[in-house]
């Protein structure tokens, strides 16, 4: 068996590492930092049976790369084994793509349940998961920094990103930054929806 690790925290890395061979001794186990853009990590990555995968919420390319690749590879059982909880992640129940789902603040017993289990071809998810926003804030609850109420005036202004940067002598990365913070705390999912729900805030 061959199972395969997408975690850039090593010491967590190798923790898992050891846990997969209590579990199954003579697996072959391949580390990967992120997920793979090398052709010879992207091969690794396609011979494993299991994937094990870390998700931040601020590399949503990541687990748009793995839906992908469960969906190509059906075969191939994906766990996610992420700080978050789905609804964070926009994951829904209902049409759920991985084989599994445990968090890391689970104990290793849930997430050896997990694997053993989608090993025998069923599917685990950590029953405690939250799928739906618990609360719904308000935007008065909201708080916006300086620099974020600045560019949001900018925004408004009907500035682009590049000249945003300019003005404020910032990079244009730190600038799209600062506005998928704020395009992440109104909920929202472009720009004039961010300026509609932000009025309060101009």
């Amino acid at each position: 068996m061959k199972i395969g690790i997408i975690e850039d925290h090593p010491m967590v890395a190798n923790g898992v590492k050891s846990m997969v061979h209590l579990i199954w001794r003579d697996c072959q186990v391949h580390l990967f930092s992120m997920f793979p853009n090398v052709e010879q990590d992207l091969f690794h990555l396609s011979q494993c049976d299991i994937v094990i995968a870390d998700i931040h919420l601020k590399d949503d390319h990541i687990l748009d790369d793995l839906i992908l690749n469960q969906i190509q590879k059906p075969y191939q059982k994906i766990v996610l084994f992420t700080h978050s909880h789905p609804w964070e992640l926009g994951l829904k129940e209902s049409n759920f793509p991985f084989w599994g789902y445990v968090q890391k603040n689970a104990d290793l017993q849930t997430l050896t349940q997990c694997l053993t289990q989608i090993e025998q071809n069923k599917k685990f998810i950590q029953q405690n998961l939250i799928w739906e926003k618990a609360i719904v804030e308000t935007t008065e609850t909201i708080i916006l920094t300086n620099r974020e109420k600045e560019i949001l005036q900018l925004i408004k202004a009907g500035k682009t990103s590049k000249e945003i940067a300019e003005l404020l002598f910032l990079s244009d990365l730190t600038v799209k930054s600062h506005r998928q913070n704020m395009m992440r705390k109104f909920d929202v999912k472009n720009v004039v929806e961010l300026l509609d729900k932000a009025q309060n805030h101009l």
